[in-house]
């Protein structure tokens, strides 16, 4: 789903394998722009969103960002890019726009990977009949070399954001069209890797960017702007792959 681009200031912080409280209530009461962050584990480095374009940083205007989804997953263990995809092209058979994640695997330099993402069809079976699938689950994976990163706390790992897009084709004419919910669609995605018999830890990593929006139509206020609806607690799941 292509959005209007977001852009605003981007504060590099530097976040540590320490806990983060999440706050006992969240007061939802306008649309948040997202803080881009650089988070650090074992030397390793990545922003905690993914963005549109790989053309924000130097020698480009450093100032702008052009942000799509949070991280809100991290394939841990034995993860690879292929293998997780492999383990999800049963219910996550199709793809979306390229989108591109920043990330550092020490000792190796920074580097921009691309992923199209797997995500559910808009049509699927019911009764026998082809019907529209409104609400789609779209994930997309980064990793090094668009394969692997690897540090001593997760082994070989795999970076994750995930969303639901709404209505994208017009699958119900004249509803409204909206992307998001990347904490349902996390749990989602974390509930199918744990039916499949996968270890999951859910919310248990902070990667500094907690962002509550207004849920969208028909369960709330119509999405402002770009019609991302971002949603997420701060703190990724964790799925080992052995």
């Amino acid at each position: 789903m292509r959005l209007r681009h977001l852009r605003f200031v981007i504060p590099v912080i530097v976040l540590a394998l320490a806990a983060m409280a999440a706050p006992a209530a969240l007061a939802v009461t306008a649309y948040e722009r997202p803080d881009p962050a650089v988070v650090t584990v074992d030397g390793d480095k990545f922003y905690n969103y993914d963005f549109y374009s790989p053309n924000y940083l130097p020698p480009s205007d450093p100032t702008t960002a052009q942000v799509d989804w949070p991280v809100t997953v991290i394939f841990t263990g034995n993860a690879t890019v292929p293998k997780v995809k492999a383990l999800v092209r049963s219910f996550l058979p199709s793809v979306g726009m390229p989108i591109y994640a920043r990330l550092k695997d020490s000792p190796y330099r920074w580097q921009w990977d691309v992923d199209l993402g797997c995500k559910q069809t808009a049509l699927t079976v019911q009764g026998g009949q082809l019907v529209p699938r409104v609400q789609c689950l779209h994930i997309r994976l980064y990793a090094r070399y668009g394969y692997a990163s690897r540090n001593a706390t997760w082994g070989r790992y795999v970076l994750c954001t995930t969303h639901f897009d709404y209505n994208e084709f017009g699958q119900v004419p004249g509803a409204a069209k909206w992307a998001g919910l990347n904490e349902s669609a996390e749990v989602q995605l974390s509930g199918s890797f744990a039916g499949l018999g996968y270890t999951v830890t859910p919310d248990v990593f902070p990667c500094g960017n907690l962002i509550y929006d207004p849920l969208p139509l028909p369960d709330g206020t119509l999405p402002e702007g770009d019609g991302h609806v971002f949603q997420s607690d701060g703190k990724a799941t964790l799925i080992y792959i052995p």
